[in-house]
């Protein structure tokens, strides 16, 4: 006796504890909580929304379904603007579902996830960097991928913002009148991040810094670079006033 009192308490105390919708929920199939979970998060009721698919989640209900459930839960942080969890949320989807038909969509949301962030060129390029190597492993991971071509148009953008971060130290540099550290960055950019849309000031300057330097050689490269690759950039033909300008001098 004394245990079916025991039994019967704590079924009130667990009750208790429920809500409404928590109680609900048991009755449902995976499936049905799924489409409500779907259609509040359509509604932009993000926490909402990840109550119900947390209730799947807490269940074994199978791969298939549990996929669906971790990729809106990771969906719904992004539509909400929280791309840190999201983030972690759609790297957890990678780790349980790597061969799934959709891991493509959770990877390229997941550089997505960095890409949103990207401050101003003259700003910690943590986040160009981070979208970058995630823009590439789904190239890399997922050739056939239907996001590969927003992934390549992306990578581009990665690209010039990073190299525009690296030709603004430079700039710093070659103002403050310390041109071999100038020179350093410059030649880092023009290595690193080929056909950037700074590459032709990059160059130009690389030139202009090399001048100073006393480096002849070097400057006749980078000048005989701007000749060949960007003719019709104003640059090509400041080289080369600049170069003749300086042999005349000597």
């Amino acid at each position: 006796m004394p245990s079916k009192i025991w039994l019967v308490a704590m079924s009130v105390l667990f009750a208790g504890c429920s809500t409404a919708g928590d109680l609900a929920y048991l009755n449902m199939a995976p499936e049905q909580i799924l489409a409500q979970g779907g259609e509040k998060l359509k509604q932009g009721r993000y926490e909402e929304a990840r109550t119900a698919f947390e209730k799947i989640r807490e269940r074994d209900a199978g791969a298939h379904i549990g996929a669906a459930t971790q990729i809106r839960i990771a969906d719904s942080y992004y539509a909400e603007g929280r791309f840190a969890d999201a983030a972690g949320e759609y790297k957890r989807f990678l780790e349980l579902y790597p061969y799934n038909r959709i891991a493509s969509y959770a990877q390229y949301q997941l550089a997505m996830c960095s890409f949103k962030q990207i401050d101003a060129p003259d700003r910690t390029p943590e986040h160009a960097e981070n979208a970058m190597t995630e823009f590439e492993s789904l190239l890399s991971r997922y050739p056939q991928s239907p996001f590969a071509d927003e992934t390549r148009e992306k990578i581009g953008i990665c690209k010039d913002h990073l190299a525009e971060h690296e030709y603004l130290i430079g700039q710093f540099y070659y103002k403050k009148g310390a041109y071999q550290a100038a020179l350093s960055r410059f030649d880092h950019l023009l290595g690193k991040y080929a056909h950037a849309k700074v590459e032709p000031s990059a160059l130009y300057h690389a030139l202009l810094s090399a001048v100073e330097l006393g480096k002849r050689e070097d400057a006749a490269r980078y000048g005989d670079r701007l000749a060949r690759e960007f003719p019709a950039s104003p640059y090509a033909a400041q080289a080369a006033r600049r170069l003749g300008l300086h042999s005349a001098l000597r």
